[in-house]
């Protein structure tokens, strides 16, 4: 069984598919799910890590820790918000 997350932004929904098993998902950090996603949305791959921002209920997530420790599993919705210059 494939192990993705729902991915919210600006232009719709994406499904990222982060691993084959919800046991490895469990130890992928928040800093490799954001790098699936800027390969995954080819229109932000020009912006800085900085500039992309994830969250999951509410919670802005930090890029050392598991997607277990905030509670994300398999289908799980996590919402992406990109940080404009100036404001």
């Amino acid at each position: 069984m494939a192990a993705s997350v729902l991915l919210h932004y600006s232009n719709g929904v994406k499904n990222i598919h982060l691993s084959n098993t919800e046991e490895q998902m469990s130890k992928v950090t928040t800093q490799q799910l954001k790098a699936k996603v800027m390969e995954a949305l080819p229109k932000i791959q020009g912006l800085g890590e900085d500039d992309v921002q994830l969250s999951f209920n509410g919670l802005k997530l930090a890029s050392d820790y598991s997607l277990s420790k905030y509670g994300i599993k398999p289908n799980s919705v996590v919402h992406l918000v990109l940080r404009v210059q100036g404001g």
